[in-house]
């Protein structure tokens, strides 16, 4: 019986906790005083809320309370339809252009032919570019396996076609029975200055 009075008080806690707080505007301040900034940003300094409500209004513009937990509360004078619509639009533009990144698979056989590993490759290609990943996996069947120097070399030229896009992740690439494969990541890792060491060695 406790632990549920103990469930329904938390439950209850849960429902009665207040929606994150937002911005007081205009009619929505309510305290005696407040420290103004303009629309210009000038600091206009301390004033009766009702002057600064008014001073608002003269210009066609909203008080906004920017600063509530301050003693007195910092407002300031703006278009808060327009300031509002500009930050959604910028967190519209951060959303769209986040690019969540995949791992996409693209299997072939040692006896892929060249017309095809070219149609492969423009495509691995692609998704590089895109940002995703790319596992590169070349299948054995039967007797196929005694022939894994021929998986290698198919790997290999998908490897060296992508160079420019690309950089081979983890071990490079593994051979676990009848599969062979390789994972690339988007993005070229830093070649080794070849000056630096011939420097090192004189």
């Amino acid at each position: 019986m406790a632990i549920e009075e103990r469930i329904s008080q938390n439950s209850m806690q849960k429902q009665q906790q207040p929606p994150p707080q937002r911005e007081r505007i205009n009619e929505q301040i309510r305290v005696p005083q407040v420290q103004v900034i303009d629309q210009s940003g000038t600091n206009l300094g301390l004033m009766p809320t009702i002057q600064a409500k008014g001073l608002a209004a003269e210009a066609g513009l909203d008080l906004v309370e920017v600063s509530g937990k301050t003693l007195p509360s910092v407002c300031k004078i703006m278009d808060y339809g327009k300031v509002k619509y500009a930050q959604a639009k910028k967190r519209h533009a951060a959303k769209k252009h986040h690019h969540a990144v995949k791992t996409k698979n693209v299997r072939m056989t040692p006896n892929t032919e060249e017309n095809d590993l070219r149609t492969k490759l423009t495509q691995v290609r692609k998704f590089l570019t895109q940002g995703d990943k790319v596992t590169l996996e070349v299948r054995f069947k039967g007797r196929e396996v005694r022939h894994a120097s021929r998986g290698r070399e198919v790997l290999e030229t998908l490897i060296a076609g992508t160079e420019d896009l690309s950089s081979v992740e983890g071990r490079g690439i593994e051979h676990q029975g009848k599969r062979m494969f390789v994972t690339l990541a988007p993005g070229t890792k830093p070649k080794k200055s070849t000056e630096k060491s011939a420097a090192t060695t004189s």
